[in-house]
């Protein structure tokens, strides 16, 4: 048997939970899960399943127990081990937990429920169960004798018979604790698990949550009682409540004692056995004494206007251990629990103001105290037109006049006043508020507010352009930083014309400098406007012409001259196309062409100014067909004029040259143009006299040509 002594007054002790041993995560962190076998209990397998170790949360309730599968009181989630599938199959869940230094008296409240289908008939070690086992880390031995075995029909209190479901059985929520006193420091294996029968006929499951505490007796005497109570830790199989002899048996033997207040000041045990046959029991001690506490409370000026109210109460309430809870009354149906609230009235009146303080134990004292909160001048003011653009503004603010009071203006923009009335010119767009502060000889001051706004003005650029007058200018107002919405556009272009719109496209006529006006009005009426001088220039057009000759006419090349006739402003550029694939940036250039037929022929200029135009020809190209026959040959041997052949002769495909007498008779015959006549036939000399000279070619341009001439022949 252990034995726990807290003598004299014991102060409120908490423990912080180690992560995740409420489940509050909503996952097993932390938690190791093993399956196995029943009964007994062996599940040393580790890992988990589909339908086991299952994290319950919500509002929902057992199908079996009816009872909330997250109980009262508890945090979100639960931890559901086993279900509702028949088998000898275990599950159990391990936490190693490491007590803090100096938690002498640490323990774990848990709260359990657990379900079950069995026979009454089945002896205790084949029905199902739900255990916790508390181990040593290292060695395995368990500690303070924490073992709970929950087995049906096994000196279990509580279980019921549950509406559906053929033999099922269930336990309600039910509260027990895990004494871990002793063991600061150490590391502890918790242990949870629950199976259904070793037979496999039948399942059983239970749910689990945690909570950390103290180990102690708790003690609830409060001043003005008849009685006090004392409670146990909650879950052991046994109590039994003795007084400080330890001999005397005192009022029964569950987890609570209630005593008469002639007792205060006494010793109290208790002896409390774990489960049935237990010899490690422990037992528990506590001093018996009033738990002295007084409710007060003081409060900044408890006279104030109501507009302006703020009252903070500072709590002066006290207990002699363990904590308070605050529950105040304001007296307008207004409760508040915090410790030393700040309140604000929204009626004026006197209110009393009730402090109630509660001890853990449930111990209540109650502090009362009353204030007033007064009603101030009703004041207001107005402005003609509160809402105006920036340009034009000028607001008008006035109230009425009264006397005794003083008047203090914040426009809202760094200005004040403290007249009757206040006019103001606002340097920059905005909404402002505009307070005024209305002060009586008394206690308080009235303060009325509203907003004035200052509607922006369009912050209005546009860039202008440098065109040619054969292009279309494109002015797009530009509102900088502006957020409203400009409902109208309106240009004056400077050549009489105006458009509506933006961006504003527009052709001129002529060229020239042209003056823009762009005139806009927002969605609010707010007119602006933006003048600039000069800003569209528009230059003249060139224009392109040209004309071209032939230079050389040599099969098969035709050379040509391309003469420009343009008319523009500065320096200029050409580009000349010749057909498909010629090019030039000459102003007059000469272009060879290796064929014939028609061509394009393109010429595009541009002036300094960038402004273009562009002409276009279709010349015919063909080689000129030329012969010159000579009307006189001597054929004397003299070497002058021997041959008799046409000259001159150029772009022919074919030639064929006849030579007749006077009588029509053939003399010669040549298709080559190189062989001439000699002046003979079949090799004798052919008398002087005049002879018939016929020529047949076709040109390079598949045209036929025939001469006939007379040709002389002299010796």
């Amino acid at each position: 048997m252990s034995l726990s002594l807290f003598p004299g007054p014991v102060m409120a002790q908490t423990y912080q939970c180690p992560y995740n041993i409420d489940f509050e995560s909503g996952t097993l962190d932390n938690w190791q899960p093993y399956t196995g076998s029943c009964c007994p209990i062996y599940a040393q397998t580790k890992g988990t399943g589909p339908g086991m170790f299952t994290i319950v949360s919500g509002n929902g309730t057992d199908p079996y127990g009816k009872f909330p599968l997250v109980p009262p009181g508890a945090g979100k989630y639960t931890l559901k081990l086993g279900n509702e599938k028949n088998g000898a199959k275990s599950e159990r869940v391990r936490y190693y937990l490491k007590i803090p230094a100096g938690a002498y008296n640490y323990c774990l409240n848990y709260k359990f429920a657990f379900v079950y289908r069995d026979k009454l008939s089945h002896g205790i070690d084949v029905q199902p169960r739900f255990e916790m086992r508390v181990t040593d880390s290292i060695s395995g031995a368990l500690i303070n004798c924490e073992e709970q075995r929950h087995i049906p029909f096994w000196y279990n209190q509580g279980i019921r018979k549950a509406d559906s479901g053929s033999l099922v059985y269930y336990k309600p929520w039910t509260d027990a604790t895990i004494n871990l006193s002793g063991c600061e420091g150490q590391t502890v294996a918790i242990d949870f698990a629950a199976a259904g029968c070793d037979e496999g006929g039948h399942f059983g499951y239970a749910y689990f949550d945690l909570s950390c505490s103290v180990f102690k007796i708790r003690t609830v005497a409060c001043p003005g009682q008849k009685t006090a109570t004392l409670f146990a830790p909650k879950g052991y199989f046994s109590y039994d409540w003795r007084d400080s002899s330890l001999q005397r048996l005192l009022l029964g033997k569950s987890d609570s004692l209630v005593v008469p207040v002639s007792m205060l000041k006494s010793l109290f045990y208790v002896m409390i056995k774990p489960f049935d046959g237990a010899t490690c029991n422990d037992t528990l001690t506590a001093l018996l004494e009033v738990n002295e506490l007084q409710a007060a409370f003081s409060m900044s000026d408890s006279m104030q206007c109501l507009d302006q109210n703020r009252f903070v109460f500072d709590n002066l309430s006290w207990v002699f251990r363990d904590s308070l809870s605050y529950e105040w009354d304001f007296g307008d149906s207004v409760i508040s629990t915090l410790k030393s609230p700040e309140k604000k009235y929204d009626v004026a009146g006197k209110f009393r103001v009730f402090l109630s303080v509660v001890s853990v134990e449930g111990c209540r004292d109650t502090f009362q105290n009353e204030l007033e909160v007064v009603s101030r001048p009703v004041s207001g003011y107005h402005v003609p037109d509160s809402a105006q653009c920036l340009a034009i503004n000028n607001f008008n603010f006035n109230t009425d006049a009264a006397s005794g009071r003083k008047y203090a203006w914040d426009l809202g923009d760094g200005t004040s006043g403290s007249s009757v009335s206040v006019n103001h010119a606002y340097k920059l767009a905005g909404t402002y508020a505009v307070t005024l502060v209305i002060t009586d000889l008394g206690i308080c001051a009235d303060t009325v507010s509203g907003t004035v706004e200052v509607y922006p003005q369009a912050d209005l650029s546009f860039a202008g352009d440098t065109i040619c007058l054969d292009k279309e200018v494109s002015l797009e107002a530009k509102t900088g930083s502006f957020a409203g919405n400009i409902m109208n556009y309106s240009w004056s272009l400077g050549d009489q014309s105006v458009l509506s719109g933006n961006p504003a496209n527009h052709y001129y006529a002529m060229p020239g400098s042209y003056d823009v006006m762009l005139r806009t009005v927002t969605d609010k009426g707010c007119v602006d406007s933006l003048l600039k001088p000069g800003i569209v220039i528009v230059h003249g057009m060139p224009v392109a012409d040209f004309d071209y000759e032939k230079v050389l006419d040599s099969f098969p090349v035709t050379l040509m001259r391309f003469v420009d006739l343009s008319n523009g402003s500065g320096r200029m550029k050409y580009d000349w196309q010749f057909g498909p694939d010629g090019k030039s940036a000459e102003q007059f250039p000469v272009y060879a062409f290796s064929d014939t037929g028609t061509v394009n022929i393109k010429l595009m200029i541009q002036d300094s100014f960038g402004c273009m135009d562009e002409a276009e020809k279709w010349i015919r190209l063909q080689h000129d067909f030329s012969i010159f026959v000579p009307g006189v040959f001597t054929p004397n041997g003299d070497g002058v004029n021997e041959i008799f052949r046409p000259e001159g002769l150029q772009n022919f495909t074919t030639y064929e040259m006849r030579i007749f007498n006077t009588w029509g008779e053939l003399l010669f015959v040549s298709g080559e143009w190189a062989d001439g006549w000699d002046g003979t036939y079949k090799g004798a000399p052919c008398q002087q006299g005049i002879y018939l000279c016929v020529i047949q070619a076709r040109s390079i341009n598949k045209e036929l040509h025939n001469y006939g001439l007379q040709v002389t022949l002299l010796r």
